[in-house]
């Protein structure tokens, strides 16, 4: 009984860690950008490798832009990387 209630816990979990959609992560970025007073350029969908995509943001700060990352595991930036124009460039090099 205890390794059935152990194994839907973690059904349970590794289910609800799949459920952030591209939709979600792009809402997610949209508010955060206005609550820091950035405005959101553009996001894409990336695919690490077989089992993991990534969502990409590209955000703007006054002549700074910014390269976000979100997982589909978890509804929060993993790694962002900011700077001038080089960042737009890299974002869109991303998807050639």
């Amino acid at each position: 009984m205890k390794t059935l209630l152990i194994t839907a816990l973690l059904m349970l979990s590794f289910s609800s860690f799949s459920q952030v959609t591209f939709e979600k992560a792009k809402e997610f970025m949209q508010k955060r950008c206005s609550d820091l007073k950035m405005e959101y350029v553009d996001g894409r969908s990336f695919k690490y490798d077989e089992k993991t995509t990534l969502y990409v943001f590209l955000t703007k700060q006054s002549e700074n832009y910014c390269v976000s990352m979100i997982s589909q595991y978890a509804l929060e930036v993993m790694s962002a990387k900011c700077g001038g124009a080089s960042k737009k460039t890299e974002y869109y090099d991303l998807f050639k």
